[in-house]
């Protein structure tokens, strides 16, 4: 008897349960929207404990499963490497390092999700932390690789430039950073940027898609290797960097 045909899966976007969640993204952002800079942290405690729920999780997994493997790839590191994930998360991407064999270290800011990692993620190669992006707990040159995935948009500028310099001091040899990039041509900035800054949880999307991230690392000490569109519509980027 022939196997039967499994039917695939709706992206979120047109599910109920995503726009319900788009819904209540916007509402917490409206809550936050006076001073965003010094109350980010805070809503970003209550986004992840009321809007973007355990519940949320099961039902989609990792809404970016489809580039894990590739930011691996495009890391272009070494047999025994060891990573450092930043902004772990729920420790998808730190998981995607580790299956490789990469000893890797998953570390996040909000500490409830640092927990989720630990109970989720499975792998002898990973270990958890919490702490800030903005201060890495870590010697200089502490590992091989720094990554960061979706995180630094979600930041405000003076900290997003604290974080790409700490992450340029524990790392050896690579900076692979993965987050939302607008199209290059012009005329579309701004419409990628707003439509992003509803849908997004970041409270500073609109003003971080308008400004390439790249732009910054010279400043900082990173030089850009390579730089890979992907995910839907080229939405993403990949930015491998070394330091110099």
């Amino acid at each position: 008897m022939a196997a039967e045909a499994k039917t695939a899966p709706l992206p979120p976007i047109l599910l109920p349960r995503f726009w319900r969640l788009v819904g209540k993204t916007v509402a917490l952002k409206w809550k936050y929207r006076a001073n965003p800079e010094k109350t980010y942290g805070a809503y970003l405690d209550e986004y992840y404990n009321t809007a973007n729920t355990q519940n949320d999780v099961a039902y989609y997994g990792d809404a970016w499963h489809e580039v894990r493997s590739l930011v691996v790839s495009e890391a272009g590191l070494d047999r025994g490497d060891t990573v450092l994930d930043v902004a772990t998360g729920r420790g998808y991407q730190a998981a995607a390092f580790a299956q490789r064999g990469y000893p890797t270290v998953g570390m996040d800011l909000v500490h409830s999700r640092a927990r989720e990692s630990r109970s989720q993620q499975d792998d002898e190669a990973l270990q958890w932390a919490s702490g800030s992006a903005t201060d890495l707990p870590f010697k200089d040159n502490a590992f091989d690789a720094v990554t960061i995935s979706l995180a630094l948009h979600a930041m405000p500028p003076r900290e997003r430039l604290a974080a790409l310099r700490e992450l340029r001091r524990v790392a050896a040899k690579r900076v692979v950073i993965l987050e939302p990039r607008a199209w290059d041509w012009w005329p579309a900035k701004p419409f990628y940027a707003a439509m992003g800054h509803v849908m997004d949880e970041s409270l500073f999307f609109f003003r971080f898609a308008m400004n390439d991230l790249d732009r910054r690392f010279s400043g900082i000490g990173l030089r850009l290797l390579r730089l890979r569109r992907c995910y839907v519509g080229d939405i993403l980027a990949i930015y491998v960097c070394e330091p110099m």
